[in-house]
């Protein structure tokens, strides 16, 4: 069995998210299981090579972030059409495991014909909810469309919540369609362990590292910290960057 990964773009600076990518593929094969990452890019990515990363090289792919309506269209059209081609290309033993598979007419074909390959769709989230939360209406118009035809004719479903993984089979409209849900983590080997610090109760420090993004909560944290009259100095240090810093 081999397994075979897609997701856009792994750029010169390997994100938290490609490395969750990375350790995912690195254990499986050391578990005996074929894996290999395809990384849907444009013609200008200059990035170094990546162990376990296959470069598909798409000519009318931008690397950048498209900003008007007509380039995300175009965008949707060219990925769709690229995994359409690692599907025609694959065989009877393979599994397309792909994170967030966009709902479009091209991929609602896709699901829907013969194929010799099983193709498992994971979710971070629950998209109509962040589509909407982002503004982005081109995403939601699309699930509209074709959001339950992804479901329904998926081979399976990987969610990282219980409630992510439960919406998501709700949608499919068969509870008994193969699901897991599967939390984000990382390589527990690429870190030390640390030493824990003595806590006396008078100052409390709290860390986040992270790309700064709405879904992260931050701003609850916040909140919290801002309604608290307790004893303790409460401290929130960031490290990173991100959209959300600038607000």
């Amino acid at each position: 069995m081999k397994l075979m990964y897609t997701i856009n773009f792994f750029g010169k600076e390997v994100s938290g998210v490609q490395k969750k990518i990375l350790s995912q593929v690195m254990n499986l094969n050391k578990l005996g299981v074929q894996s290999v990452i395809y990384s849907l890019t444009g013609i200008n990515d200059n990035s170094p090579p990546v162990p376990f990363v296959n470069k598909m090289i798409i000519p009318d792919l931008e690397c950048q972030s498209p900003k008007s309506f007509f380039a995300k269209l175009k965008r949707i059209r060219v990925r769709d059409n690229s995994i359409s081609t690692i599907i025609e290309m694959s065989h009877t033993d393979e599994i397309l495991y792909t994170r967030m598979l966009s709902p479009s007419r091209i991929t609602s074909r896709i699901l829907k014909n013969p194929r010799k390959c099983k193709i498992i769709i994971e979710y971070q989230s629950i998209e109509p909810n962040e589509s909407r939360l982002d503004g982005d209406y081109i995403s939601l118009f699309y699930d509209f469309l074709y959001g339950d035809d992804i479901r329904k004719y998926t081979d399976g479903i990987v969610g990282v919540t219980d409630e992510i993984t439960n919406y998501e089979v709700s949608r499919s409209g068969d509870p008994g369609k193969p699901h897991i849900t599967i939390g984000n983590g990382f390589n527990v080997d690429s870190v030390n362990v640390r030493r824990l610090v003595p806590f006396v109760g008078e100052d409390l420090h709290l860390l986040c590292v992270a790309n700064v993004s709405r879904w992260h909560g931050l701003d609850r944290l916040i909140q919290g910290m801002g309604t608290y009259r307790g004893p303790t100095r409460v401290t929130l240090h960031i490290a990173g960057d991100g959209s959300e810093l600038s607000l």
